[in-house]
């Protein structure tokens, strides 16, 4: 579940939440039977639920849900974890030709730091906007002076501040109204009760949680509308609250709105972490002043209920459809452990679940592009099949190494200038190593791209591999590497498995990356080959 919550997948789901939240309160607000029934304060709950219910279902619901459908016995494949973009690719091309593209496919892997930098970057310049304003904050209360306590709220008067507003700590709660309004009792008396009744509400205690979200989704659009609704919505519950307890006049706290809205144009007060009495802009407040006149109760149970139950209804059904829309997400190494245990196939080659090995798979599973070009080949293949498994039992040799041109060329006859090394035809034999094993490779003609005489050389070439090594798993590495540097690499380890081969560091540094790269595709293919449910969608 951590692997899933910490994915940048999962942070891009979530962004999708907060939109996904956004419209359907909003819509849901709107219908004008619940919004004729609902008052201010009930709107604003509604609002903090459907954001949290948005956040939570997306976050643990979604991923719980599939998560059981994984564990059922006929859903061996289903997804566990979510994971960050995926790729399939290798740094040479002729081993990224197994996907089935002529073309180089170029690494996500640099596209997704970058996109993790503009992260990090974003919620770093947010935070510290966030903790400038705090300063500008920390630096009014240090030159104001308290007047009154109510329990645990600290009334202070501030000679730098035109306009009361509250803010909140631990256990400790502030209103800091400006000194001239010592000099209006009335609009010191409707402040101080405005702002009692933002603490009341939890709004200073929201603010700091829409801070937090707004470090993390710094860039969703919808997080902004998201803090503005909300704004809105709690200065009209509180002027709400306030008109029908029926202590003051609609016409005294509507001056009061005012004042406080001509003073505020004088001074500027930190813009994150405080609710002021002025609200947040000129055509709110004057909503605020025309909607005074017109609160009264209203009967809330039912359109408050109703209102719940839509919107869980909404997001969930929202979340599983996105969840269905995703990438197939990647199987355990539970999984795959279990594929090759039960297999008959993965001996002959000594097929691993190793972390590269799952992971290569889940690089297909997760990507469409990757997924798309492997059942490609996969269909490629197919045409092939017949002809060379026809081969490989005249030869005596593993039929599994159907794998090996799925890897090379993706079952492509492909041209040697797509390729740095020059690698040509299904197999992607290089010219030195053709013309050693008696093909004609000129101007004129090029045997590599005859599928029957490139078979022929390939299987020929195979078959002395395994004669000088003993092993099919050794061969194929000789086959990507040379004969001379896997003799070499065996000699200096005292080793004849292909993962420590591939991990050890006596093996040349142009192979170092390549090799287990090679390796993993490889053992990913065999398997897919096998299975190809893993990469169904």
């Amino acid at each position: 579940m951590m692997r899933d919550i910490l994915s940048l997948h999962t942070y891009f789901f979530i962004n999708f939440a907060v939109m996904t939240g956004y419209v359907f309160a909003r819509l849901i607000t709107a219908v004008p039977v619940l919004n004729a029934r609902m008052q201010q304060i009930h709107k604003l709950k509604f609002a903090r639920s459907c954001l949290l219910a948005s956040l939570l279902i997306f976050l643990v619901i979604s991923p719980l849900a599939r998560m059981a459908l994984s564990s059922a016995p006929d859903n061996d494949f289903q997804p566990v974890f979510h994971h960050a973009a995926a790729f399939f690719s290798k740094p040479r091309q002729a081993v990224a030709i197994q996907l089935a593209n002529a073309e180089y496919i170029p690494s996500a892997l640099p596209a997704m730091n970058a996109v993790l930098l503009v992260i990090l970057a974003g919620i770093g310049m947010s935070m510290i906007i966030y903790f400038r304003n705090m300063l500008r904050l920390i630096n009014i209360l240090k030159h104001a002076y308290c007047r009154h306590k109510i329990h645990r709220v600290r009334v202070l008067f501030s000679a730098s501040c035109n306009t009361a507003f509250c803010w909140s700590m631990p256990r400790r709660h502030y209103i800091i109204l400006p000194e001239k309004i010592l000099e209006h009792s009335s609009d010191k008396y409707l402040a101080v009760r405005h702002e009692l009744q933002h603490i009341r509400q939890g709004d200073t205690a929201w603010i700091h949680l829409m801070q937090l979200l707004r470090w993390i989704f710094f860039c969703n659009p919808f997080l902004y509308l998201w803090i503005r609704w909300l704004s809105e919505l709690q200065e009209f519950a509180c002027d709400e609250e306030i008109i029908l307890k029926r202590t003051t006049s609609p016409a005294a706290y509507a001056q009061c709105l005012v004042n406080a809205a001509r003073n505020a144009m004088e001074t500027e007060l930190p813009t994150s972490g405080v609710i002021a009495i002025n609200g947040i802009s000129k055509s709110i407040l004057y909503r605020r002043v025309n909607m005074l006149f017109s609160y009264k109760k209203k009967r809330h149970k039912l359109a408050l209920m109703t209102a719940h139950t839509i919107s869980l209804l909404v997001i969930s059904t929202a979340a599983l459809a996105v969840n269905g829309l995703s990438p197939a997400a990647p199987v355990s190494t539970h999984e795959i452990a279990a594929i090759v245990k039960k297999s008959s196939w993965s001996k002959v080659f000594h097929i691993q679940a190793t972390s590269e090995v799952v992971e290569e798979i889940n690089r297909i599973r997760t990507h469409d592009q990757a997924s798309a070009q492997m059942r490609a080949a996969l269909d490629r293949m197919a045409e092939y099949k017949p002809f060379l498994l026809k081969e490989f039992r005249s030869k005596s040799m593993p039929a599994d190494l159907l794998a090996l041109p799925l890897v090379e060329s993706g079952y492509r006859p492909l041209d040697e200038n797509v390729n740095p090394v020059r690698a040509a035809g299904i197999w992607q034999i290089i010219p030195s190593t053709g013309k050693r094993l008696g093909l004609v490779i000129d101007g004129q003609r090029d045997d590599r791209m005859n599928m029957k005489l490139a078979t022929a050389a390939a299987l020929s070439y195979l078959n002395l591999l395994h004669t000088q090594f003993h092993d099919w798993k050794l061969a194929v590495i000789a086959y990507e590497i040379g004969e001379n540097e896997t003799a070499r690499l065996i000699q200096k380890t005292g080793s004849r498995d292909a993962w420590v081969l591939a991990r050890s560091p006596a093996l040349a540094e142009k192979y170092q990356t390549e090799l287990k790269k090679y390796l993993a595709m490889f053992d990913a293919a065999v398997i897919i080959m096998n299975h190809p449910e893993l990469i169904q969608m």
